[in-house]
């Protein structure tokens, strides 16, 4: 299953791909073809290919196969990474898809890797995949390529790297790759296809972590049409992404609801400030993590009460036009002081957003959603809420519509016991870690009480 993808921007752009975070890529499955979803991971300009008025150009996955004819063989196996990269005219409504090389600046950056121009090959910054066309092959061997590895990267790749590594092609307007490895590839990219793991799903059929897939055509659609207009995008708040000045789209037919940080801090500043001048005068200026998340959950479930009925909600759909996919400022609700769990969570996500800006937190923010099948009509409910992980690791979950702020693993075990009474917080690769968490306890207990195939007695 792909790694959890890390949402770019210019905030954060250093966490990009260099050989000591290879272990976050999933390996590719063995001669099986694997369809790379254009959900965008970062623009392209991070790597020399910026976007213009006219075309959109986006990084939808990074790869990386091996290599051993660098100087770092004595350490093992060097990966050489390269990127996806998804191009869209807008003019011509035409998708395109190609290949980048990568490297690493000194600042740790990343940046597109400019291949000598003085070569008897054609190195190429970009090399393009044929749209419905035949499948293009990365080879080790820069002769007779059209994406080999002195085309990416300006030299051919080390012995480590099979003769046919991995193949693109086109087909129907979906990208899809296939490792021809002996050796193994690697992948980084959010695949929407994931539901779960099988294990997971054995125990609870219900959490559909595919909610988010019902804005994504409407996120694009909306992006085209302000770059079309010469406007840069308010980016998609998803799973992991900033929060501040993005946009969250709501599904099925529900409002894009724009975080107006920049343009107006108002209502978010005022929450901030109310929450440390209380904390401050109750803790002597020594705020800790949960007093903060605490503290970020009452001031949203008093200022923003949870519209039973959606009577208020309706009120502003009907006063400003603001559904199926039109824009809203989140602080509209702020103001009005109502709104349902996306509000609340949005709300939450920015305080502590503004919180971990100001030092008072070191973590990440992000606003989760999934649904959940409700056993009593067979219907689909969706929620958000607010995830939290700090520096360490550990995560926090801050539900304000479900009154819930604790650690995602005491969640996560009365959900195990009680799954009725509870929301299933858990992503697929929380599930997944606490099964492995569960094998590795039961192997180790087993091994205290291993006996001997054999002991004197049976000689």
């Amino acid at each position: 299953m792909p790694a959890e993808l890390l949402s770019l921007t210019p905030q954060d752009e250093r966490q990009l791909p260099y050989r000591e975070r290879v272990d976050a890529y999933a390996d590719m499955p063995r001669d099986e073809s694997i369809t790379i979803g254009d959900i965008s991971m970062y623009d392209g300009s991070y790597i020399g290919m910026p976007s213009t008025a006219n075309r959109r150009v986006s990084v939808v996955a990074e790869m990386a196969v091996p290599d051993s004819a660098s100087q770092v063989r004595k350490d093992g196996i060097n990966w050489r990474y390269l990127a996806v990269v998804r191009v869209t005219n807008h003019e011509t409504r035409e998708t395109t898809f190609g290949l980048r090389g990568l490297t690493q600046t000194q600042d740790g950056d990343v940046a597109g890797i400019d291949p000598p121009s003085t070569s008897e090959y054609d190195k190429r910054e970009f090399i393009p995949i044929p749209s419905e066309g035949s499948p293009i092959t990365l080879e080790r061997s820069e002769i007779h390529s059209d994406a080999s590895g002195e085309s990416l990267w300006g030299f051919a790749l080390g012995d480590v790297a099979s003769r046919n590594q991995v193949s693109f092609s086109v087909i129907d307007g979906e990208l899809r790759a296939k490792d021809l490895s002996q050796n193994g590839t690697k992948i980084y990219y959010d695949d929407p296809e994931v539901k779960g793991t099988e294990e997971h799903a054995e125990e609870n059929e219900k959490a559909d972590w595919g909610y988010t897939e019902g804005a994504v055509d409407v996120v694009r659609n909306r992006q085209e049409v302000e770059w079309n207009m010469g406007r840069i995008p308010r980016h998609e708040i998803k799973r992991d992404s900033p929060i501040l000045n993005g946009v969250y789209q709501g599904s099925f037919g529900g409002e894009a609801i724009t975080v107006d940080y920049e343009t107006d801090p108002t209502y978010i500043d005022a929450a901030v400030n109310n929450i440390l001048a209380s904390l401050s005068e109750k803790s002597g200026g020594k705020l800790s993590e949960r007093q903060l998340q605490m503290a970020a959950y009452k001031e949203v479930l008093e200022t923003m009460p949870y519209d039973d009925g959606f009577k208020k909600i309706d009120a502003i759909f009907d006063r400003t036009g603001s559904k199926d996919g039109a824009k809203i400022s989140l602080n509209v609700y702020i103001a009005e002081k109502t709104g349902v769990c996306r509000h609340q969570a949005l709300f939450t996500s920015a305080i502590l957003e503004r919180f971990v800006a100001l030092g008072y937190l070191d973590g990440q923010v992000s606003v989760d959603r999934n649904m959940l099948s409700n056993d009593h009509d067979d219907k689909w409910d969706g929620h958000v809420w607010t995830r939290y992980t700090n520096a360490a690791g550990k995560v926090s979950i801050i539900d304000v519509a479900q009154h819930k702020v604790d650690d995602l693993d005491t969640l996560m075990r009365q959900y195990d016991t009680a799954p009725s009474d509870l929301w299933d917080y858990g992503r697929p690769t929380d599930w997944q870690h606490r099964a492995d968490q569960q094998v590795k306890a039961e192997l180790a207990r087993l091994a205290v009480f291993k006996l001997p195939l054999f002991d004197d007695s049976m000689k």
